[in-house]
């Protein structure tokens, strides 16, 4: 089995340049089972140690079938509601179907990149994280494009394996407090649409990120541990 777990940091393309941090994991043959997304799950679990008190959405509580106009809100608390939006019929499945699976429960998204699919915020966010199953097995990468909230953009190649049925990978990105982004966009290169299964959503405000310690903060903190030494002396 391929290993695909990453965790790295990505230059945003502006004016003023700010890392985002993603997770990804990938899993070629998981047999539509989640317990066998080793690596997939390996990255959500960096992912959520990051975030404190976010919301994770599993599409439990929908009415299977397809809903048109193409629209479905989400409501994820504390970080906000958010939409699903797509120019072609976007589905709820209840059951495996085609490589595409539920990582929790037995309901997920089943939608295509590349025809219009996003999920737009009602108010900034800075982190997205899903699980993402049969991607790439029409040889297209998947390529998300975030809009901040100026307006620009910024895209992230997951950079999923191409040409392979029934995959499963997990894919999250941190966004600095200048990256923030208000919709994500599902694309695919180099072109045309690819279905995909689509499963636990979940996305954080930039007060759920964990913050990481401070360059300050970490000196006071050598400091203090090196007074410790001599004192012990």
């Amino acid at each position: 089995m391929k290993t695909m777990l990453a965790i790295v940091a990505v230059v945003a393309a502006s004016s003023v340049a700010s890392a985002t941090t993603t997770y990804y994991g990938e899993d070629l043959t998981p047999g539509a089972n989640v317990a066998n997304m080793t690596n997939a799950n390996a990255a959500r679990a960096s992912f959520l140690s990051q975030l404190v008190g976010v919301g994770t959405e599993n599409f439990e509580g929908f009415t299977p079938g397809g809903f048109t106009p193409p629209a479905q809100g989400i409501n994820f608390g504390g970080a906000g509601t958010a939409t699903l939006n797509s120019t072609s019929t976007t589905f709820i499945r209840n059951s495996p179907g085609a490589g595409r699976f539920a990582t929790s429960g037995s309901q997920y998204i089943e939608t295509q990149a590349g025809a219009g699919f996003n999920v737009t915020f009602s108010s900034a966010v800075a982190a997205f994280g899903f699980y993402g199953t049969d991607i790439g097995d029409f040889g297209n990468t998947l390529i998300l494009r975030f809009t901040r909230t100026d307006n620009t953009t910024f895209d992230i190649n997951v950079g999923n394996t191409l040409n392979i049925d029934g995959t499963g990978l997990f894919f999250g990105v941190i966004a600095s407090a200048g990256d923030q982004f208000t919709r994500v966009d599902f694309l695919n290169e180099p072109g045309g649409v690819d279905v995909f299964g689509f499963d636990d959503l979940t996305v954080g405000s930039l007060q759920q990120v964990i913050p990481l310690p401070s360059a300050a903060g970490l000196g006071f903190v050598g400091l203090a541990g090196l007074a410790a030494r001599r004192r012990a002396r």
